[in-house]
């Protein structure tokens, strides 16, 4: 039995009891430092949601549909933040709906499995993707890319583009409007790490409906 109870609507004492230090975020909405804050209104509704018992995969197609018409988007789909959803979206591309080139995942063998990124693009976020099992083949080299370098490198077994939109890359890659136009020449879809672009809530949409990538995966922040 505890020895002490603590006060749950105090979150700083809640954090303190456990020997963590609440800091002040005056970065971004990173990751590593919670993501973002919940508005009152999404804690109210969450708690509201945790009264009563649902199937999960109603829930996810729902929301899903709910998101995509407010995003002004095809579909969408709810993940535990960026690094999981690049996971589901490049395992998706290889295996499709095969149910056994799901569960042999990250085993590719017999899968198309090669994505194409910028050099200039490579960060340890990365493993993401190479977590679903996709193997990256970079483009470029660190003075920049070209349209040949990317026209150059797609093969038989190329699933898509990788682009990582992010301010603290070096500069040199394509733009992502001449990836995608290139990409979808050559019919492969670009997918964007949009982990940090958040706000503006028109990021949302700009990246897909607005400059044409297939896909963009973010992680949650205040918008």
């Amino acid at each position: 039995m505890l020895e002490e109870r603590t006060d749950l609507r105090d979150g700083a004492g809640l954090y303190r009891s456990l020997g963590i230090r609440p800091v002040i975020n005056a970065k971004a909405s990173l990751t590593v430092l919670g993501g973002s804050l919940m508005p009152d209104e999404v804690r109210q509704a969450m708690e509201r949601a945790a009264e009563w018992y649902v199937d999960i995969n109603e829930l996810q197609a729902a929301v899903g549909r709910r998101i995509a018409d407010l995003t002004h988007n095809e579909s969408a789909l709810v993940v535990g933040g960026c690094a999981a959803g690049l996971t589901e979206v490049f395992g998706a591309l290889m295996a499709g709906s095969d149910t056994n080139a799901i569960r042999r995942l990250p085993d590719t063998t017999g899968l198309k499995d090669e994505v194409l990124i910028h050099r200039t693009h490579r960060n340890p976020y990365d493993q993401a993707v190479r977590t679903s099992g996709a193997r990256f083949v970079e483009i470029g080299r660190e003075g920049g890319t070209t349209s040949e370098d990317l026209v150059g490198a797609i093969t038989d077994k190329t699933i898509g583009v990788f682009y990582v939109e992010a301010t603290w890359l070096p500069p040199g890659a394509l733009s992502l409007d001449e990836t995608v136009l290139i990409a979808h020449q050559n019919g492969l879809p670009v997918v964007v790490d949009a982990a940090a672009q958040l706000p503006p809530v028109e990021n949302l949409w700009r990246f897909t409906r607005d400059r044409g990538a297939d896909i963009a995966v973010f992680s949650g922040a205040r918008i």
